[in-house]
């Protein structure tokens, strides 16, 4: 029996591609790079980082200065995959809509895995205005401590995002 290692079929790519998507959307509280150009495993990525900026009442001459902008040299060096295959049983004996199922689930865990790998970077020692509020009892108070100690370090409100792990978030919906 054939075994089909590389399925090249639109309609699995676009559900794995849906999936994939979706899953990631929580990247876009701090993702703003969509570029079209792909990354190149080793390659370095210099992410902006423009510290809290203040406006001041204009003294009549123009001013080049203030503020700061620094970068976070971010590294391409994680590679994750979900990998499939197919006997060529299983594929004459599959629907379009099997398939398209399969794909999706393909897509889900394939960005579950790069979820997990980019949060595990997501602490307060790599974001020096984060602030982290560590608990597994989380309760409406300490979200509001949270929101304080970000308002007193004059962090933008938008766009702010909270990351909140299934346990706590889970104790805060039974508040």
């Amino acid at each position: 029996m054939a075994s089909y290692t590389n399925l090249d079929n639109e309609i699995f790519a676009q559900s794995a591609l849906q999936a994939f998507v979706k899953t990631l959307l929580p990247f876009s509280a701090f993702s703003t790079n969509f570029s079209a150009a792909p990354g190149v495993k080793g390659q370095n990525i210099l992410v902006p980082l423009i510290a809290a900026l203040t406006a001041t009442t204009f003294g009549g001459s123009y001013a080049i200065c203030g503020g700061t902008k620094t970068v976070v040299t971010v590294v391409i060096n994680r590679h994750k995959h979900v990998p499939i295959g197919q006997n060529d049983l299983d594929a004459a004996n599959s629907s379009a809509a099997t398939l398209e199922s399969f794909g999706f689930q393909q897509g889900r865990a394939l960005a579950q895995a790069v979820l997990e790998d980019v949060f595990t970077l997501c602490s307060t020692s790599n974001f020096a205005l984060a602030t982290a509020v560590g608990s597994t009892a989380l309760d409406v108070p300490q979200l509001r401590v949270g929101r304080l100690l970000l308002n007193q370090a004059n962090v933008s409100p938008a766009p702010r995002a909270a990351i909140i792990d299934c346990v706590p978030y889970d104790a805060l919906l039974g508040v």
